[in-house]
């Protein structure tokens, strides 16, 4: 399994800013990873004459199909990190939204995969220039061509231009212009967002493991839970590095990634997976011995889920009868029976509408009979006595 490159995707796993790698590169081919690829530039001649050229001049050669057209517009797009982000006036985003639509134009004949992958970069970083305040009006003009290219992308021919493109989408999904849009346009933005999401989730079948992640990864960053949810499954994909990832993007959302199917995870055969898993559940509360008894209740060994039961008995820190309700519909017959036990031993309105239902509908007929026999002593136990019953009247010893 190749884990040496990897996109840095920012989570928030544990109250902090933890951080995950998607991968990206797969033995041989392109490097997608982590800043887009630089284009391929031609004779120094003609790079120059890009170099001094206009955006807008730029975005007509980039439409004639030039190659140093792309490389200077990587290069202009950029920002260095320690330089202070100006906002663009008026005329600044025009060009801008010139260059986007250039950009979508021309992707289709991209012939590099590293051209194409410059120019999913290339995109958002145009958008990023419109999320410093005051943003020109334009705006609204500019998602659109970052939205088709991005699309493009996203079905690429190539998985590693895929992969990267799906860590450009993931940042779209919180994205604002620095200026208070009207309500058409709120909205207008909000459907745009919507139209990228179904894409994002059929990249979630990829044969490529290393673009399933990206997937993951992009959708544990939508807000919208709905959207986010069709993630989930992949937490039992067949890919390691995918499970690692729905734990990843998911331990901090424990509305979406529940805390038994973060339990399962304990029992992972991928190394490092039982680690995260149990990092989500201390960030999520539970404390060792919780843990422990998670890891014994989800165990593949049902001698193990048994030997939990005799473990809940006077336990002042969880509710037992959650733990032994789950127990109940255990795949053994064994263990069936002995949480079946333990439930007639606890008096409360859960455990005996549970007991009521094992003894209607369990498969094996002595767990029924088991379950039976303790209903009908509670039942027996909670009906008053009757007109002239010892029980009504009993005698001194």
């Amino acid at each position: 399994m190749d884990r040496r490159v990897w996109i840095p995707v920012a989570i928030g796993v544990i109250g902090v800013g933890a951080v995950v790698g998607v991968m990206v590169s797969g033995r041989g081919g392109s490097n997608a990873g982590g800043s887009a690829p630089r284009a391929n530039t031609a004779a120094p001649s003609t790079a120059q004459s890009a170099a001094k050229a206009s955006l807008t001049e730029l975005a007509r050669m980039l439409e004639q199909n030039d190659a140093t057209a792309l490389a200077a517009i990587a290069d202009r797009s950029q920002t260095a990190q320690d330089a202070a982000r100006v906002a663009l006036t008026d005329a600044e985003g025009a060009e801008w939204v010139e260059v986007a639509k250039a950009l979508r134009t021309s992707y289709s004949r991209l012939s590099s995969a590293d051209g194409r992958a410059t120019a999913a970069a290339i995109s958002t970083r145009i958008l990023e220039k419109f999320a410093v305040d005051p943003a020109p009006a334009s705006w609204i003009a500019a998602f659109p061509p970052v939205r088709d290219i991005l699309l493009s992308a996203v079905i690429d021919q190539e998985p590693n231009v895929r992969a990267f493109a799906l860590g450009e989408v993931a940042k779209l999904w919180s994205w604002a212009p620095a200026r208070t849009p009207l309500p058409v346009e709120e909205q207008q933005l909000a459907e745009w967002k919507d139209s990228m999401a179904a894409p994002v989730v059929r990249r979630l079948g990829d044969a490529e493991a290393k673009v399933r992640v990206a997937a993951v990864a992009c959708l544990g960053l939508n807000p919208i839970h709905s959207v986010a949810e069709r993630a989930l499954p992949h937490v039992e994909d067949r890919n390691g590095d995918v499970r690692h990832q729905v734990l990843a993007s998911f331990g901090a959302r424990p509305n979406l990634l529940g805390d038994e199917a973060v339990l399962q995870r304990l029992h992972d055969s991928e190394p490092g997976i039982p680690q995260l898993a149990e990092i989500v559940l201390k960030a999520r509360g539970l404390n060792r011995d919780q843990i422990f008894l998670g890891r014994m209740i989800t165990s593949p060994q049902p001698e193990q889920r048994a030997s939990v039961i005799p473990m809940l008995r006077g336990r002042a820190d969880l509710d037992p009868v959650v733990w032994l309700v789950r127990l109940s519909s255990d795949a053994d017959e064994s263990v069936r029976v002995k949480a079946v036990a333990a439930l007639g031993e606890q008096d409360t309105p859960e455990s005996r509408r549970r007991l009521r239902e094992v003894a209607t509908t369990d498969k094996s007929a002595s767990v029924r009979e088991a379950a039976e026999k303790l209903v009908a002593a509670m039942t027996t136990a909670s009906l008053p006595p009757l007109p002239g019953s010892p029980r009504l009247n009993p005698r001194a010893n």
